[in-house]
């Protein structure tokens, strides 16, 4: 089993993933077919370190552009954009490589929809698909993000959107990475991280 997608939770763990989607690769016709959703049962510690430990091979392949074979099936083409978008989160969280590879990652997104895989893709795995393009600090990029994300089962998502777009027009980056990224943050960003929810 591999995990492939998360789901945010709700309640005290907003903003965090409360539940896994599961698959299995099946080598036989090269898919990726849907499993269940589970409980992570994880803190983000033990969550970040047994992705480390099982997927810090494949994740360093990714980055070198080695799973190319894998965009010969939108499932295929999902798993290597969660690998660089959400893994890449995971193995490094709160140090500045854990956006590294988000550029790669949108990239390889923008191509899936542009060939239209992502419309093959059940909504539950196509919202992840997009993941990247909300993760950009390109205002360009979030206008097409939110005609992505208004798409129907995706209302959550789609809320989440506008609330990154929204700092996005305020800043023109997301000021909680200025401190791991080592950059200054102005008083109107200060203040504004000082506020609920002002960190994703």
């Amino acid at each position: 089993l591999v995990v492939v997608g998360a789901f945010f939770g709700k309640g005290r763990r907003t903003g965090k993933y409360g539940t896994l989607l599961v698959t299995t690769y099946n080598d036989e016709d090269d898919t990726f077919p849907s499993i269940c959703k589970v409980g992570t049962g994880f803190t983000d510690e033990s969550l970040d370190q047994l992705i480390a430990q099982r997927f810090s091979k494949l994740h360093h392949a990714a980055m070198k552009g080695e799973l190319w074979s894998w965009r010969k099936t939108p499932e295929g083409r999902l798993a290597e954009i969660l690998i660089l978008d959400q893994f890449t989160r995971n193995m490094y969280r709160d140090q500045a490589r854990s956006f590294a590879s988000d550029q790669i990652a949108l990239v390889l997104a923008q191509e899936a929809v542009a060939q239209k895989a992502d419309e093959v893709l059940p909504v539950e795995k196509r919202c992840f698909l997009y993941l990247p393009y909300m993760h950009s600090e390109s205002l360009l990029v979030h206008e097409q993000a939110v005609e992505l994300f208004i798409q129907p089962g995706m209302e959550e998502n789609y809320r989440f959107e506008l609330k990154h777009k929204e700092i996005i027009e305020r800043f023109g980056r997301y000021p909680h990475r200025n401190a791991i990224l080592n950059r200054q943050s102005t008083p109107e960003e200060l203040a504004f991280l000082q506020e609920p929810g002002s960190s994703f």
